[in-house]
């Protein structure tokens, strides 16, 4: 078989195993938001999410959360609050712990 005749195959089956990881991520997705729903989670996200994670002291080495994770969720622009569980989130947000 010819190298581009080789490279025309390898593309179409690249491209159809990316879309097949898509759909079943979609899938994925769709089963996660519908059990957060029945679950009543998506208020608790929602909740939690709204909360104003600068109002409380974020001591990562009490909190067992390394300085590498911190750095990457800082870093990416993510609020703390909705990928570290903190204490006064927890107590305050019924149900918190559900969404960590």
């Amino acid at each position: 078989m010819p190298k581009s005749s080789k490279r025309t195959v390898n593309t179409r089956k690249n491209g159809e195993q990316a879309e097949s990881w898509k759909q079943e991520q979609i899938a994925k997705s769709l089963f996660f938001h519908q059990k957060l729903h029945e679950w009543g989670l998506l208020e608790v996200a929602h909740a939690v999410e709204s909360f104003d994670g600068s109002s409380v002291e974020w001591e990562i080495s009490d909190l067992q959360i390394s300085e590498r994770a911190w750095s990457r969720v800082i870093h990416s622009g993510i609020a703390p609050v909705r990928v570290f569980a903190h204490p006064v989130v927890l107590q305050s947000i019924p149900r918190s712990v559900g969404y960590y």
